[in-house]
C-alpha cells in the first residue's frame, strides 16, 4: 500500500475508526484508510490522487486551498475551524456533513 509504514503501522491505520489521509505538499490525496473511504462515499483506493479540495464544500474550496497554502509554509500540529464555525466536508455525491479535522 505504501512503503512509507511499517506492517504495524499501516494494520493501525487500516483499523482506524477514524478517516485518516495524507496529502502530500500539492493538496493531492496520497494515502487514505478504509473509513476515509466509507466516509466520503468513495471506492477503495479512489481517493488517492484526488485533490483534498474534492472533500471540501464547493463554497468553500478557495478558501481551503490558500489556507492549505499557509500550512505548507508554516506546518504545526493543530485542530482546524473555531468555536464559532463548524467545518464541513463533502462526500463524492456532494452532499456535506459535519467534521472536525486536525493536522500535523
Amino acid at each position: 500500500m505504501n512503503q512509507l509504514l511499517t506492517d504495524a503501522a499501516l494494520g493501525v491505520f487500516k483499523a482506524a475508526s477514524d478517516a485518516i489521509i495524507v496529502v502530500d505538499a500539492a493538496g493531492v490525496i496520497t494515502l487514505a484508510n478504509p473509513m476515509a473511504h466509507t466516509m466520503f462515499g468513495y471506492p477503495d483506493g479512489e481517493l488517492e490522487g484526488t485533490a483534498i479540495e474534492a472533500l471540501v464544500p464547493e463554497n468553500r474550496s478557495q478558501a481551503h486551498r490558500a489556507h492549505r497554502l499557509r500550512y505548507r509554509a508554516d506546518p504545526k500540529a493543530r485542530v482546524m475551524g473555531d468555536q464559532t464555525a463548524r467545518l464541513s466536508a463533502r462526500r463524492l455525491n456532494g452532499s456535506s456533513f459535519p467534521v472536525d479535522v486536525a493536522l500535523s
